[in-house]
């Protein structure tokens, strides 16, 4: 199938689930080929095509078709992420004045971390090769680690197995071994080391963010050039990054036991 076919696909897959939302009683074949002036041959591949990635269902007396809640659930979680995103905002400013390096806020996304907000220094000399929407694995950063350590510690072997394992430097923890004892640090101390695995002549530090079920989602970042990494440096960051996460996630309504 060609590009224009591609677009023309999705172009009408849109069509059909805007068409179904105004119908709360579903729709037949009939009637959205009807209603979509489309040939029912169509009609069924796209509506097929949307019933198996679970975006429509089909009643199995009447056949009718009718909108699902997977689409709710893509906009709640849309929600829950700006929401978010504007719970955190204020403290991540704070952070910023107080430490003046950059900042990354990610959530949990399967086998990864997604980045959904970065803050810089306006006289940053540096650049870090983030941005907001990039995605990285678990065992590769302080916010992958933190959410390792506090998702999937119980069943790692699992999680470990589902890596597509790559160092992307020198650094890059690929042991399992290695990389429980690191997780066990982490839960002990509340926050996690990237050590220049990632990317070189960068050391990160990252805290997670607990909700009111006590369940980390969420991490926060702080990441400083090697020149710039000095023990003093190390404590003040540490001092206001964990005052941090722990701001927004009373925010979040946790109360730690």
């Amino acid at each position: 199938m060609n590009n224009a076919n591609n677009v023309l696909s999705i172009l009408k897959a849109f069509d059909l689930l805007e068409l179904l939302s105004r119908y709360e009683n579903g729709l037949s074949l009939t009637d959205l080929s009807n209603n979509l002036k489309w040939n029912k041959a169509t009609t069924h591949r796209i509506a097929n095509t949307l019933l198996a990635r679970g975006y429509i269902t089909q009643n199995e007396e009447t056949l009718k078709y009718k909108m699902s809640f997977k689409i709710l659930s893509l906009g709640s979680k849309l929600l829950n992420e700006t929401k978010f995103n504007e719970i955190a905002a204020p403290f991540l400013k704070n952070l910023l004045s107080e430490i003046n390096e950059t900042i990354h806020l990610v959530f949990l996304d399967g086998l990864g971390v997604a980045y959904i907000d970065k803050l810089e220094p306006k006289d940053m000399p540096y650049r870090m090769n983030t941005y907001i929407g990039k995605r990285n694995p678990l065992y590769s950063t302080a916010v992958g680690k933190i959410m390792l350590a506090y998702n999937y510690m119980d069943n790692l072997d699992e999680i470990w197995a589902g890596f597509d394992l790559k160092s992307y430097t020198p650094n890059t923890i690929v042991s399992i071994d290695k990389m429980r004892d690191e997780l066990k640090n982490i839960l002990k101390n509340g926050y996690a080391y990237d050590n220049e695995e990632q990317e070189l002549e960068i050391i990160c530090i990252a805290a997670p963010v607990f909700n009111n079920l006590g369940t980390v989602n969420y991490a926060v970042s702080v990441s400083i050039p090697k020149n710039r990494f000095n023990k003093e440096k190390e404590e003040k960051v540490l001092k206001y990054l964990l005052k941090t996460t722990s701001e927004i996630s009373q925010n979040l309504g946790y109360s730690p036991k």
